[in-house]
C-alpha cells in the first residue's frame, strides 16, 4: 500500500495531494484546500474512481457540509461558492462539470492520473470524519 504523501491526482495543470488537501500548479504555485474543499474534493474523486461519469447530487454535497440544515436552499449558495474556488484552484474549470438540477462531476482527462485507489481515497475520508 502506498504512503499517503504518495497519493495524488494529477489534473493538468496542478498535482493534488490527496493526504493534506495541498494543491501544487505545473508553475509551482502552491494553494490549499479549506476544510471543506478537502471534503468535496475527496467525495468527488472517490466517486469518479468508482464511476468515470458518476456524479454528486446536489442534496449529498449540502448532507456532506451541512449535516443538520433543515434548510437545504439557504446553503446552496455557500455549495456553489465551494465549487467555484474549488474550480479556481485546480486551475481548469473544466475538471469540475455542474449537471444542472442534478449535482456535480469531477472529470479525469485522458492526460491525468490518481495513484490512489478507491479504498486509500476512502480511508482519508474516514480520517477527515474522525
Amino acid at each position: 500500500m502506498s504512503q499517503q504523501h504518495d497519493l495524488i491526482l494529477y489534473l493538468p495543470p496542478a498535482t493534488f495531494y490527496l493526504a493534506g488537501g495541498r494543491i501544487t500548479h505545473d508553475d509551482g504555485q502552491t494553494v490549499w484546500l479549506t476544510n471543506s474543499e478537502y471534503k468535496l474534493s475527496l467525495h468527488l474523486l472517490k466517486k469518479a474512481l468508482v464511476s468515470p461519469n458518476g456524479y454528486l447530487p446536489k442534496w449529498f454535497l449540502i448532507n456532506l457540509l451541512y449535516p443538520n440544515c433543515e434548510e437545504p436552499d439557504d446553503v446552496e449558495q455557500a455549495i456553489y461558492r465551494f465549487i467555484h474556488n474549488l474550480r479556481k484552484k485546480l486551475g481548469d474549470p473544466t475538471h469540475l462539470k455542474t449537471l444542472q438540477g442534478r449535482g456535480y462531476q469531477l472529470r479525469i482527462p485522458q492526460e491525468g492520473f490518481c495513484t490512489a485507489s478507491v479504498e486509500e481515497v476512502h480511508q482519508l475520508i474516514q480520517d477527515l470524519m474522525n
